[in-house]
């Protein structure tokens, strides 16, 4: 199954880049080649109207393809979702228990259809609006508060963890996280700006400020 993140991706460039010719970076392409993100934009062309184990597939026939460093971020990437799946998925089953009957069905359906691998990125999203649509604003409020005091947790555990990798860092590697920090966090910034100036930032950083960034990032 393809992580929420890279899924989250192929949704916002089915639909961004059709409607508003955006191109986005999927996370493990940062600091790649224009020459290679313009071939996974080629290929991300053909995605249209797959089911997700199929774009799965061929995501993984051009992965491998590429040099080792990207088929290395691609395989971390993949498992760190994994690994932040299973506890995210069991700390979901607790707070889903606690959820009136109406509400847990709904969490249910929902799920249900997030995992469905014969769905396209496409029908996903639309079969989750329908479905969200379809619900009594009850229901709908007791779920987005289970899900805001779950991301609520998870922001406080990663700045905490932020935190602590930062200040291990070289203070040529503190300056670009500072700078890419701070883009990050810019409201004013639309989500497609954001990562072209972020990566703008990683391609100009020397390859050891690179790669200084990189080992922090892993650990």
């Amino acid at each position: 199954m393809l992580t929420k993140l890279f899924l989250l991706f192929l949704i916002g460039y089915c639909f961004g880049q059709q409607q508003f010719g955006q191109q986005p970076v999927p996370p493990f392409l940062y600091g790649a080649s224009q020459a290679t993100i313009n071939s996974f934009h080629q290929l991300a062309q053909t995605f249209q109207g797959l089911p997700e184990a199929d774009i799965e597939k061929r995501i993984g026939n051009w992965i491998n393809g590429q040099s080792a460093g990207i088929r290395a971020k691609y395989a971390m990437m993949r498992a760190e979702e994994k690994e932040r799946s299973r506890w995210r998925e069991a700390e979901q089953a607790e707070m889903a228990a606690k959820l009136s009957p109406a509400a847990q069905a709904a969490e249910r359906r929902f799920s249900a259809i997030a995992h469905d691998p014969r769905l396209t990125p496409q029908e996903k999203y639309q079969q989750t609006m329908q479905f969200e649509n379809s619900l009594s604003k009850n229901v709908v409020d007791e779920i987005d508060q289970m899900f805001q005091n779950q991301m609520q947790q998870h922001q406080q555990q990663r700045e905490e963890h932020h935190r602590s990798v930062i200040a291990k860092l070289s203070p040529a590697a503190k300056a670009a996280d500072a700078r890419v920090s701070a883009i990050d966090r810019d409201p004013t910034i639309p989500p497609q700006q954001k990562i072209q100036q972020i990566q703008k930032i990683v391609n100009s950083l020397p390859q050891h400020v690179r790669n200084e960034l990189d080992a922090a990032m892993r650990g």
